[in-house]
C-alpha cells in the first residue's frame, strides 16, 4: 500500500513551499503485523533535491520479494537552506524525527508497528542521515538498527573543501557550509578556525562512541566535490573506539561523487546492505 505526498507536520509556518515536508511511504502487503523501516533521505547540497529521485530504493526495500521479507519505507523532503525553511542543519535533524514519527503513526492507521528502522541517503542526505543516527541515538522515534550513506560529508574541519572550493548550485562548498551551521558566511582557509567549535558540531564523525550504530560506507575514489578522506575518517573514528567490525567501507575506485563506474562495487554495496539488515534487524 502507498501513500503519496504524506504531511509529516500538521502545520506549515513559513513562506517555503509546503512540499518541503512531504513523504511517501509504502508499507508491504504481507501478513506480518511487526516490520522494519528504511528512512531514504535525498542530496542536493541541502539547497536541491527532491525524495522524487529515490523512487528505486524506495521500491526495492517495500518490496516482499527483498531479503528482508519487505521493509516499510519511506523516501522524505525536508526543508532546504536559503529561504527554504532551514536555518541550519538542526531544522532538517527535526523534520527526520517527524517524518519518522509520522512512519509510526501510518504503519498503527495500517494495523504495522515498526520495530527498527536504518537510514540511508547520498551525498547531503548521506550526511543528514550519517549525522542523524550518531546525534539523535538516543532520542529517535524509532530504534536505528544502521546507517548506509552513498559519498556523505563526515567532517567539515577537513580544509580540503575550502582549498577547492568547487561550485555547488553557484555557491561555493565553502558558502554552503556556513550556512549550514547556521552563518550566513563563506567559510574560506582564512576564517575556518574561527568556526571550529561549530564545524564539529555539524560533522558527524563528532558523535561516535562505544554505542553508535553499524555503518555502511560508500564513496569514490576520485570524488572531488566530498573527499574520499570523509569515509576514511569515519572508518579511523569507529577503530578508534573499538568498533571496526561494525563499519563496512567501500571505496569506488574509478567514481567520483556519483559512484556511476564501478557497478560490482555497486552491487557489493547493496549486497552488504542486505546482510546488516539480517544481523542487525534479527
Amino acid at each position: 500500500m502507498r501513500f503519496s505526498d504524506v504531511m509529516y507536520v500538521d502545520k506549515i509556518n513559513g513562506d517555503y513551499s509546503e512540499e518541503r515536508q512531504m513523504m511517501d511511504i509504502i508499507i508491504p502487503e504481507t501478513d506480518k503485523t511487526e516490520l522494519n523501516a528504511a528512512l531514504i533521505i535525498h542530496g542536493g547540497g541541502w539547497f536541491a533535491g527532491d525524495k522524487s529521485g529515490h523512487e528505486g530504493d524506495l521500491l526495492r526495500y517495500s518490496n516482499p520479494s527483498h531479503p528482508s521479507g519487505g521493509l516499510i519505507t519511506a523516501s522524505m523532503n525536508y526543508r532546504m537552506l536559503d529561504n527554504q525553511g532551514a536555518d541550519s542543519y538542526e531544522d532538517m535533524l527535526t523534520d527526520i524525527t517527524n517524518a519518522l514519527l509520522k512512519m509510526k503513526q501510518v504503519a498503527f492507521e495500517c494495523d504495522k508497528s515498526i520495530k527498527k528502522v536504518f537510514l540511508t541517503g547520498e551525498s547531503a542526505g548521506a550526511h543528514l542521515s550519517l549525522l542523524y543516527t550518531l546525534k539523535n541515538q538516543k532520542t529517535s522515534p524509532i530504534e536505528i538498527a544502521f546507517a548506509a550513506s552513498r559519498c556523505g560529508p563526515t567532517v567539515f574541519a577537513n580544509y580540503e573543501y575550502y582549498v577547492k572550493s568547487e561550485d555547488v548550485f553557484g555557491l561555493s562548498i565553502g558558502t554552503l557550509i556556513g550556512y549550514l551551521i547556521g552563518d550566513k558566511v563563506e567559510i574560506t582557509l582564512e576564517n575556518a578556525e574561527d568556526y571550529t567549535d561549530k564545524l564539529a558540531a555539524v560533522s558527524p564523525v563528532s558523535y561516535v562512541n562505544e554505542a553508535s550504530p553499524p555503518l555502511i560506507l560508500a564513496h569514490g575514489a576520485v570524488d572531488t566535490l566530498v573527499p574520499v578522506i570523509n569515509a576514511h575518517k569515519m572508518n579511523e573514528e569507529y577503530t578508534k573506539h573499538g568498533k571496526q567490525q561494525e563499519i563496512k567501507v567501500f571505496i569506488f575506485p574509478n567514481s567520483g561523487h556519483e559512484l556511476g563506474r564501478d557497478p560490482d562495487k555497486n552491487e557489493e554495496y547493496y549486497k552488504e546492505i542486505n546482510n546488516y539488515i539480517e544481523k542487525y534487524f534479527a
